[in-house]
């Protein structure tokens, strides 16, 4: 039986966050900071092994390891050309492949999958659920379902990814960029009550995964980029809307009047300019802003670990005072 220590985060990518071949380390389950070699966090031994009764075994690992080693030359060729305008079609189903296959692999989504098992057992005690008790233990069964699940659905996961807009954050700051132990984020300012709004198909999602220790992949809802051109219309239809008044009327506007032009040609002017930014060019700078928006979302999702290419770990030690329920990450729930 292999005792091999297996990452929920590739190796290729942490070592993006290293310095020296070291990482700085934040423990939100106790605020501990502490530094050391990649491949001694973020892992435990045979996360993606299931063993059977007779004492054999099925190694998942490969097939992770296989579909990460083809997309590790297009993480690279995007850091190194800090663009993404570049990808071919394959490029970018290769990449959404690597995105799903990271969401999946990592200890909080294993573990949330997981409460659907544990929920199942504890409201229906006499449910069967393993089909097969001669070959593998109870906890063992669960494993090997959830994995040949999760590898089984990995293209029609990533259709979702597909649809989405992609683009590149560069950080233009001071401070450290966070990658956790569950470096797959995302957030949804839409409300859609009891039904939830965080998955990868979900209007309005924005999804991002840190890549190096200044860039972040993000991949955008289209509903995120239709309501800057639905903005740009406004504006354009309000700016046009008041010229013809001034026509029609044959006198300059008061200055309430002046003050909705220009506010509307602002509008206009910053719709204009996100849309350039995120449709043609598909980048986005990030800002310090932007950067506490996307380190909290790194804390909030991470089972535990929170990693950096230096030692600064200021803003975790301060929302984990504020916000100390963070400390374990959301389980699955049923209502």
């Amino acid at each position: 039986m292999p005792r091999e220590n297996q990452h929920y985060v590739p190796q290729f990518l942490l070592r993006n966050f290293c310095a020296e071949g070291q990482c700085h380390v934040f423990d939100k389950s106790t605020c501990k900071e502490f530094r050391t070699n990649p491949r001694n966090i973020m892992g435990e031994a045979d996360y993606n092994v299931v063993q059977l009764k007779d004492d054999s075994y099925l190694d998942f690992e490969s097939k992770f390891t296989y579909l990460e080693n083809l997309a590790k030359p297009v993480l690279e060729s995007i850091i190194a050309n800090e663009t993404v305008s570049f990808l071919s079609p394959m490029d970018l189903a290769t990449l959404c492949c690597f995105v799903v296959v990271q969401h999946l692999r990592s200890k909080s989504s294993r573990q949330s999958y997981s409460g659907i098992f544990q929920e199942a057992k504890l409201r229906f005690p006499g449910l069967k659920t393993n089909d097969i008790p001669e070959y593998f233990s109870d906890e063992e069964y669960e494993k090997f379902c959830l994995l040949k699940i999760n590898l089984g659905k990995i293209d029609e996961i990533a259709a979702h990814l597909i649809n989405k807009k992609l683009i590149l954050l560069k950080k233009r700051c001071a401070g450290e960029l966070y990658i956790s132990d569950n470096p797959l984020v995302m957030h949804n300012y839409n409300d859609f009550g009891p039904y939830g709004n965080i998955g990868l198909g979900v209007p309005g999602i924005e999804i991002y995964l840190p890549i190096s220790s200044d860039l972040v992949l993000g991949f955008l809802c289209p509903s995120i980029i239709d309501g800057f051109h639905k903005e740009r219309a406004k504006a354009e239809q309000k700016i046009s809307e008041m010229q013809l008044k001034v026509f029609v009327e044959g006198a300059l506007p008061l200055q309430s009047g002046v003050s909705v032009i220009l506010d509307a040609k602002e509008r206009l002017r910053q719709a204009k300019a996100k849309i350039a930014m995120l449709v043609d060019s598909q980048y986005a700078p990030i800002s310090q802003d932007i950067l506490i928006f996307l380190n909290g979302l790194q804390i909030q999702w991470a089972n535990r670990f929170i990693a950096a290419r230096r030692k600064d770990f200021s803003f975790a030690h301060k929302v984990m005072k504020e916000k100390p329920h963070w400390r374990e990450h959301p389980r699955f729930e049923v209502a």
